[in-house]
């Protein structure tokens, strides 16, 4: 059963420039001399997964440790780790250039974003595999798709076939022709005319 961690002496800490004391990094941890001596081992560690991450290739670009600081700046005496992963998002949010890769408590528009770039970079790598399952699937379910779009057409009719005044030219068109009536000739001769003027 592993040792319950006591958050009575949790510590805020930055890794900063020694020269510049440009704060590169800000962390947590409950046991500041094991947390210091851990970021200098994987550092300087090849083999270690975290030996490629930002902050440590800045280090390294930069003198290595021996050009930088870890201090700690924050004292505390917390009941959970939910707290001190609170406290530290504080610290890091007065910071803009901060080399952390992960957020303690990320905000909705960041996990927002990482979930976006993530599904981009899904459907890239994905992108032949994503087309053959939409084929499969239209073809197994074209009765379906067909009532369902003609479903919707008939509930957005008047959506569709709204006229309204198209901002090129001033013709009355609908929303569902607008995008073939601006490629005409009458859309696209009445701005030559205009712009000739």
């Amino acid at each position: 059963m592993p040792r319950k961690q006591d958050y009575n002496q949790s510590v805020i800490y930055h890794i900063r420039c020694i020269e510049t004391k440009e704060v590169i990094y800000v962390g947590s941890t409950t046991n500041f001399e094991n947390r210091k001596r851990s970021h200098k081992n994987v550092c300087n560690n090849e083999k270690d997964k975290n030996y490629n991450l930002s902050s440590y290739c800045q280090i390294r670009n930069n003198g290595g440790f021996d050009y930088f600081e870890v201090i700690p700046v924050i004292f505390l005496n917390l009941e959970s780790k939910t707290q001190l992963l609170i406290e530290e998002q504080k610290e890091m949010d007065k910071y803009d250039t901060l080399l952390n890769k992960q957020f303690p408590v990320p905000s909705i528009q960041h996990k927002k974003e990482l979930k976006k770039k993530h599904d981009f970079e899904y459907r890239m790598k994905h992108l032949d595999e994503i087309k053959t399952q939409k084929k499969k699937y239209r073809e197994e379910h074209r009765e379906e798709i067909a009532k369902a779009s003609k479903l919707w057409r008939e509930k957005n009719k008047e959506v569709l076939f709204k006229l309204f005044q198209c901002p090129k030219c001033n013709c009355m068109t609908s929303k569902k022709h607008i995008a073939r009536h601006q490629k005409s000739a009458k859309c696209l001769n009445y701005n030559r005319e205009n712009i000739s003027q």
